[in-house]
């Protein structure tokens, strides 16, 4: 499943494994409405109810999973740094897990749809280039890496767009 965002690419992810939680009980009850609420496109809604899976059972594995949800569901509401800072917190917490290289994917993609044209400051594009080639790097041979380098030219052609946007003056 794909989102869309800005145009010229811009915006393009590969959705999470959404995986239900079968459990019984609150803790199953708090995730699965999280997951209807993605799915229903309420996401400050599914961020909120993650967040409280997280609280209420922070050593579940439901709780791993909703530090994940939480990245994803900023990110789809167009909150780029809060995705950012879950993503980032589940890669410093889960390093290993199986997850992990969509955390780094997403961080990637957070500053990627951060960038703007070549008239303004290309930082931001240099950091979504770096983190997009850290998942190539990485993660090579999965769907993360394969869109990572969809964007990594993307990024390289703002970044010379604005080289020749000096280059004129």
């Amino acid at each position: 499943a794909t989102s869309t965002s800005a145009s010229g690419g811009l915006g393009h992810s590969v959705a999470p494994e959404l995986g239900g939680s079968s459990e019984q009980g609150k803790m199953a009850e708090l995730y699965n409405k999280g997951l209807e609420q993605i799915r229903n496109g309420e996401y400050k809604s599914a961020v909120k109810s993650f967040s409280e899976v997280e609280r209420q059972y922070p050593y579940s594995a439901w709780a791993t999973k909703s530090i994940l949800m939480q990245a994803y569901g900023n990110y789809e509401s167009g909150r780029m740094d809060d995705c950012i800072v879950a993503a980032n917190r589940f890669i410093t917490l889960h390093p290993g897990h199986k997850d992990a290289p969509y955390a780094y994917y997403l961080v990637a993609l957070a500053n990627y749809n951060r960038i703007s044209d070549t008239k303004r400051d290309q930082t931001v594009t240099q950091k979504a280039l770096n983190d997009l080639e850290e998942v190539q790097r990485r993660f090579p041979g999965t769907r993360y890496a394969e869109d990572a380098g969809k964007k990594v030219l993307l990024a390289k052609e703002r970044l010379a767009g604005k080289e020749m946007e000096v280059g004129r003056y």
